[in-house]
């Protein structure tokens, strides 16, 4: 194991390395609503964690600390969320900023909250349990913008393909509207010239936390939303000024156990709504009375809503 430790410094150190010269090439880099200049930065190398900084300071309240990740000097994120340093081999497991851990790759991928299956600690696109990851059209596998830059501005850096924003009219699975679906449907009257599937559930190739995660990982049905919903405590709080909700086990044996939701909001069209007040969730399964719309846990309640609208995943494995 190797540490990576960095340090910003206006003193001009004498041994600069090349891994230290390629670093300042990404500098100035903001974060958030900071502006951190490394003159010089000093790195020594043994296990893999990076430290950046010494001092202590603020982090912005309901900003994402994924956002922050991406932006830190040398950072690498890969498709797969995997985290590695400019210039550097190998992965990196620990993030410190400025005295606080940010991320960490040892943390467990799921929760055992002694319900029917195993939660995940964050959602899909998010690198650490306070990011708010990517937002999806039910049954699409990509985000309609390009990761971590339209989080902080809504207005630019849509995908070409996806420029008018999270609707019926830029869905996979339709023509246009609820009426005219093309796959997963069960009733004729929403089906483009009639068509039907009798599909009411997610194909694997089209379920985002499976394609994304591999293994054994999925969406979550309907019920087992409704089970996180009934089995648990819910409490809404601030983590690393990220606002979300709190969610404990009320299961014997399992008390002591909870995961953390962003209170990531969700999008429609190119607009981002309710971040740091709700979130919505995703299940694998439409409602078969409305086949266009598909169900979702938005705080403690079982909702529908049209497949085209951006919300967030959390997956689930089983046990």
């Amino acid at each position: 194991m190797r540490k990576i430790v960095l340090v910003f410094t206006m003193v001009l150190i004498m041994t600069i390395d090349a891994m230290s010269r390629s670093l300042q090439q990404n500098n100035p880099q903001f974060l958030e609503d900071e502006v951190t200049t490394a003159v010089v930065v000093r790195v020594k190398v043994a296990n893999d964690t990076i430290i950046y900084g010494n001092e202590n300071v603020r982090f912005p309240e309901g900003k994402s600390i994924d956002s922050l990740i991406r932006k830190l000097p040398g950072v690498i994120i890969d498709s797969n969320g995997n985290i590695s340093l400019n210039g550097l081999d190998g992965k990196v497991s620990v993030i410190i900023y400025h005295g606080r851990e940010i991320y960490n790759v040892n943390d467990a991928r799921y929760v055992d909250l002694g319900l029917s299956v195993n939660w995940a600690t964050c959602n899909v696109g998010a690198i650490a349990p306070e990011g708010y990851g990517d937002f999806f059209a039910w049954g699409e596998i990509e985000p309609y913008y390009d990761a971590g830059l339209a989080q902080d501005n809504p207005q630019t850096h849509w995908k070409d393909n996806k420029a008018a924003g999270y609707d019926m009219s830029t869905y996979k699975y339709c023509k246009g509207s609820t009426t005219t679906l093309t796959k997963y449907c069960n009733r004729s009257e929403y089906g483009y010239n009639g068509f039907t599937d009798n599909k009411t559930t997610l194909d694997p190739e089209d379920d985002v936390a499976h394609v994304k995660w591999g293994g054994s990982w999925r969406m979550p049905t309907k019920e087992e939303l409704e089970e996180l919903r009934d089995s648990c405590t819910w409490v809404f709080t601030t983590r690393n000024n990220v606002k979300g909700y709190v969610i404990s086990s009320n299961k014997p044996g399992y008390t002591e156990r909870s995961i953390f939701l962003p209170a990531a909001g969700n999008r429609i069209d190119t607009n981002l709504y309710n971040v740091g007040v709700e979130f919505g969730l995703w299940s694998n399964s439409i409602n078969t009375d409305r086949p266009g719309l598909a169900w979702i846990l938005s705080y403690k309640t079982m909702d529908y809503i049209g497949r085209g609208f951006g919300f967030s995943v959390r997956p689930v494995c089983p046990k």
